[in-house]
């Protein structure tokens, strides 16, 4: 599992440097324009740190052309692309492309992360003497693992995996990070604009974790589900899955439930909505009893404070897994 992780890192990481999409600016009409197109970032696509901002550009003149980064609709005169490279590709493609129309390439690199996570826009104003100025923006999310521009450190030492098949991601859940409170749980993406993978949303452990945590913990202890602690009448959880403090999430975060066929996962970071274990402490849930069985349901203040711990990210102590056994196939489901 963890030459899996690491692999999938490497692709997150490094796999943005390829992809182009083939949305193309113009300058002015008339005989004399600039053509040009933006390939990296990729419009409506997810980033996590370094980037390469590159595309190709040229005037229909001959003329020089300029290029300029602009983040968030803000042109920065100062911090020119290198142009022009060769881009043989363009000059097939393109009627009346040069070979030299490449700008940046993999020489030039920006940190997108100091912009904060969310919604960004980032792109290019391109410019030629004799020619109208070409603006070409890309709308970009950001993700933050650690909630810090740069992580000096990070591990995957104590994290597990899982699949949200609805939603299409893969799960890396407890992944340590260089910050202070340092875990984080991951969603990763496959890209068709860039056909590669992106981390596109980064959940982190902040000051309330433990408190979030904690306050879930204690309504299953105080509920007393019987069925799903070693203190069952068989002497073992029911279905194999423990509630009990300090394996509940290890047991239900990203793991698929085998009650229904369709890859729900009893926990799915960031969605109450899509998570088995909410469904089963509601009415009428899509397979088998409420629960608790044969006891009042939780109040709604109850669900309310679960349904907040996954909304949140269904977030862990950065140590949580550091007793678990690697081992462990995490497959269960609640049996009621």
């Amino acid at each position: 599992m963890k030459l899996f992780i690491f692999l999938l890192f490497f692709i997150v990481s490094f796999g943005s440097l390829a992809g182009t999409s083939d949305q193309r600016a113009y300058g002015a009409h008339g005989e004399d324009s600039i053509v040009a197109s933006l390939d990296s970032p990729a419009n409506n696509t997810s980033v996590a740190g370094i980037e390469t901002i590159h595309g190709w550009a040229f005037a229909s003149s001959g003329a020089p052309v300029s290029v300029f980064l602009r983040l968030n609709g803000i042109t920065d005169y100062d911090y020119p692309l290198p142009c022009c490279g060769p881009r043989r590709d363009v000059q097939q493609d393109v009627e009346g492309a040069p070979l030299d129309t490449s700008y940046s390439g993999v020489v030039n690199y920006a940190n997108l992360a100091h912009l904060g996570a969310g919604e960004h826009t980032v792109g290019v104003e391109i410019q030629a003497d004799g020619h109208e100025s070409v603006i070409i923006e890309h709308t970009i999310m950001v993700a933050l693992p650690g909630d810090i521009e740069f992580n000096p450190t990070f591990s995957f030492e104590d994290a597990w995996t899982g699949v949200d098949r609805r939603n299409d991601q893969v799960l890396i859940i407890n992944a340590t990070t260089g910050a202070e409170l340092g875990a984080a749980n991951l969603r990763v993406d496959y890209s068709l604009p860039t056909q590669n993978t992106s981390i596109v949303e980064a959940y982190n452990e902040s000051a309330t974790t433990d408190a979030d945590l904690d306050a879930v913990q204690d309504i299953f202890e105080a509920r007393r589900l019987p069925c799903h602690s070693d203190e069952s009448d068989t002497g073992h959880a029911a279905g194999g899955l423990d509630l009990t403090a300090g394996t509940m999430p290890w047991n239900t975060v990203a793991v698929p439930s085998h009650q229904v066929s369709d890859g729900t996962l009893l926990v799915n970071p960031g969605y109450p909505d899509e998570s088995y274990l909410v469904e089963k402490l509601l009415d009428a849930p899509r397979a088998g009893l409420r629960m608790p069985r044969d006891m009042p349901p939780l109040s709604e203040e109850e669900i309310e404070i679960i349904r907040h711990w996954v909304g949140r990210g269904a977030l862990v102590p950065s140590d949580f897994a550091s007793g678990q056994d690697e081992d462990d196939d995490h497959g269960h489901e609640p049996a009621s």
